[in-house]
């Protein structure tokens, strides 16, 4: 496709260390990846943090939600470091990229382009990608440079993929937004030609296989668990196909 795609660790290097943690994010980086993918949302003290749940009980054992705790209560009961988004920037190599995913819709946006503003990265290393629509609609309009992907977790249902693919193009169209982040379950040539002058990103992926096939289709942005695994992988099977 003429075109280098770029492999993002979903929640860091998930498959070896802690998600959404700097250990995670950090040894991404170290196995190759070109960029990072991480959850955020708002702690009740409006704290922007590293954290995929809306509640707490898989990943702290507690049976909370997650928006209910401030900063310091959450980081006192938690048997790991939950870092925050401007800490996570701060580790953000020259050149590299990072994957913020929203995942709460507690206007959130006024702190993200704060956080922005304070760091040291550019923004054209910056996506910003989520389920909640309102989210991004306002976000785009506070901050019309930033580069945002719409997700979209496609089925198969009665032999047609939903949502309709041609809907889903006209909502990012009308709301100015980059492109489309989906799971890779049903990417095929057809889902590229719709999503076409589009941003393509697609998760989770974890075998080189089915990398490289996504690959070769086009998308633009790759997300794996396993990104030291999908590096190594990827060069064994393209030095296999010249020969």
């Amino acid at each position: 496709m003429g075109q280098t795609t770029s492999l993002i660790a979903h929640r860091g290097a998930s498959a070896d260390a802690k998600e959404n943690t700097l250990e995670a994010f950090n040894l991404a980086f170290e196995q190759g990846a070109d960029g990072i993918e991480g959850d955020f949302l708002l702690t009740r003290d409006r704290k922007i943090i590293a954290f995929h749940d809306l509640n707490t009980k898989r990943l702290l054992g507690k049976d909370l939600a997650t928006k209910s705790l401030a900063l310091d209560e959450i980081r006192q009961f938690s048997p790991y470091y939950i870092p925050e988004l401007h800490e996570t920037l701060d580790i953000l190599p020259q050149g590299k990229q990072i994957f913020i995913e929203l995942k709460c819709g507690r206007q959130v946006e006024q702190e993200l382009i704060e956080t922005f503003r304070s760091s040291q990265i550019l923004l054209d290393q910056v996506t910003v990608i989520s389920f909640r629509l309102p989210t991004l609609i306002r976000l785009r309009k506070l901050c019309p440079e930033i580069k945002i992907l719409w997700i979209r977790h496609f089925r198969l249902s009665k032999g047609r993929i939903s949502p309709d693919l041609k809907e889903t193009r006209a909502v990012i169209e009308k709301h100015k937004f980059n492109g489309i982040s989906s799971n890779a379950t049903h990417i095929n040539k057809e889902f590229i030609n719709e999503f076409k002058d589009l941003e393509i990103n697609c998760w989770t992926v974890d075998s080189a296989e089915r990398y490289h096939e996504l690959e070769q289709l086009g998308c633009h942005s790759i997300s794996t668990n396993c990104p030291g695994f999908i590096r190594k992988g990827l060069k064994e099977l393209k030095n296999e196909l010249r020969f």
